[in-house]
Formats: structure tokens, C-alpha cells, sequence
């Protein structure tokens, strides 16, 4: 979320995807500060696509974890199974 964009009553962007996602990766690589990580967990109560997506990706980074003897996994591994498991953006 950009300090442009409108915030709607759940504290997320009306900007789209696009910032949803932005802060989901915060989230996962805790980089959120607490208020923008609850605003998120909020957001995922009402919102599928959100919801699906913080869970599909905290089990591949545990997967990941557990496989790889909690060694970071490289960013370039991260990003190919990610865009792998995505689905297609909406149009």
C-alpha cells in the first residue's frame, strides 16, 4: 500500500492486487510493522484470493524450511515456485 492510495475500511488499499500482494510478501518475510500485519490479517478474513494465497505461500516457505534444514531458501527458487503456483491475473 502507497501513502496514494485510498485505505478502505479493513486498512487495505483499493488500489488492487497488486499492493495486497506487496504486503503480503512483508508479511511472510517479516518485514511488516504489527499494525500492517493485523490490517493484513483482517483483510484475509474477508478476502479469499488473499487467504488462499497467505496460506499456499506460509506452506511452501515451511516446506521449504523443514527440506532445506532451515537454510534460506534463494530468492530466484522462491520467485520461480511462486510464479509457478499462481494463478493467472485476472483480466
Amino acid at each position: 500500500m502507497n501513502n496514494n492510495s485510498r485505505a478502505n475500511e479493513n486498512g487495505m488499499s483499493e488500489n488492487g492486487p497488486e499492493d495486497c500482494m506487496k504486503l503480503l510478501s512483508k508479511v511472510l518475510d517479516n518485514e511488516a510493522n504489527d499494525d500492517l500485519k493485523d490490517q493484513f490479517l483482517e483483510h484475509i478474513k474477508i478476502c479469499m484470493p488473499c487467504y488462499q494465497r497467505y496460506h499456499l505461500d506460509m506452506a511452501i516457505k515451511q516446506l521449504l524450511k523443514t527440506k532445506c534444514g532451515n537454510k534460506k531458501a534463494p530468492a530466484d527458487l522462491i520467485q520461480s515456485i511462486r510464479t509457478q503456483t499462481s494463478p493467472p491475473p485476472a483480466q
